[in-house]
């Protein structure tokens, strides 16, 4: 993935962009994320799997990375969940 400016990848990504670019080793990287090195290598080998969305944001916070979330309402509703209407809608 090329990435075109920061905050603008999915956060596995992000996540692994930010080790690569401070050039940190698995370890170093995992102390101020505050997880262990094997949850680092998950990061930087993409398995998405293993990680909630909330920890992803944990670590991009302790990263020092902007957090943006938007939320696409329109394919959410696509794939077939039912969402509350809004108020006033």
């Amino acid at each position: 993935m090329t990435r075109k400016s920061a905050g603008s990848g999915p956060p596995l990504d992000e996540l692994s962009s930010w080790v690569g670019e401070h050039r940190l080793k698995q370890a170093e990287a995992a102390e101020p994320l505050m997880v262990s090195r094997p949850r680092v290598c998950d990061v930087v080998n993409g398995k998405t799997s293993k990680f909630t969305l909330d920890s992803l944001v944990e670590m991009l916070g302790r990263g020092g990375q902007p957090i943006n979330l938007a939320v696409d309402w329109t394919a959410v509703q696509a794939g077939g969940h039912q969402l509350p209407k809004r108020p006033g809608a």
